[in-house]
C-alpha cells in the first residue's frame, strides 16, 4: 500500500506491522521531505542567426545549474547562459537544451526549444564603371529582400528596389543589406560605382 506525505521540511514517521500465522513484526521509519528546486529553462524562442538570447531564469541562491548540450552557450554551469548560433543553411535549425538544477538533496530538470532562423545571404555584387550622365543598374541576386544604403552602418535608406537604378555625378559607394523572414543581414555589402 502506498502512503503519501506532502509536509515539506518536517519529520514524518511511518510504522509498518506485518502479521501472519507465525506472528507479527513491526518497523518504524522517520524521514524528512525536502523541497525540490524549481527548474525553469525559460520559454521556447525563435531567433535570427547570430543573435544572442538568454536561456533559463534568475539564479536561486543555494542551487547549482548544469546545461546540456553545452554547444552554442557562453557558460554551461550558470542559471542564465547566453545562446548564440550561426545558421548558414536555408532552413530553420531547431535545438533543445536541458537545465538540471540541484539543491542540497534534490534534482529537477526542464527543457527549452530554440529555433534559429537562417541568415540572409548577399552574394558579391560587382562594382560598376560608367561615364558621367549614364545610369547603372545595381542588382541583388541573394535570398529575401534588399535595401540600399549610403553608409556601411547607420546612414540613410536609399531604396528597396531590385534592381536599383543610380546615376551619381561622382564615384559613389552603395551598400546592400538583405532581410529574410524577419532577419536582417548583419554586415552590408558594398558596391562601388565609378564615374569617369
Amino acid at each position: 500500500q502506498n502512503v503519501f506525505f506532502n509536509t515539506l521540511g518536517n519529520s514524518n514517521k511511518i510504522a509498518v506491522t506485518v502479521t501472519n500465522e507465525c506472528g507479527s513484526n513491526s518497523t518504524e521509519k522517520t524521514f524528512v521531505i525536502n523541497d525540490a528546486p524549481i527548474a525553469n529553462a525559460g520559454p521556447d524562442t525563435v531567433i535570427c542567426s547570430d543573435f544572442a538570447v538568454k536561456l533559463g531564469t534568475a539564479l536561486v541562491a543555494g542551487n547549482t545549474y548544469s546545461w546540456t548540450p553545452t554547444t552554442n552557450l557562453n557558460v554551461a554551469n550558470i542559471a542564465m547562459p547566453t545562446f548564440n548560433k550561426t545558421n548558414t543553411s536555408s532552413v530553420n535549425d531547431t535545438l533543445r537544451y536541458v537545465v538540471e538544477v540541484r539543491n542540497s538533496t534534490c534534482i529537477t530538470r526542464d527543457t527549452v526549444k530554440v529555433v534559429v532562423k537562417p541568415a540572409p545571404i548577399v552574394p558579391v555584387i560587382s562594382d560598376v564603371i560608367i561615364c558621367l550622365g549614364d545610369k547603372a543598374m545595381l542588382s541583388y541576386g541573394g535570398s529575401g529582400a534588399v535595401e540600399w544604403f549610403d553608409a556601411v552602418t547607420g546612414g540613410g535608406s536609399l531604396s528597396t528596389a531590385n534592381p536599383y537604378e543610380v546615376s551619381p555625378s561622382s564615384t559613389t559607394t552603395y551598400y546592400a543589406q538583405a532581410s529574410l523572414n524577419g532577419c536582417i543581414q548583419a554586415t552590408r555589402k558594398a558596391v562601388k560605382v565609378t564615374v569617369n
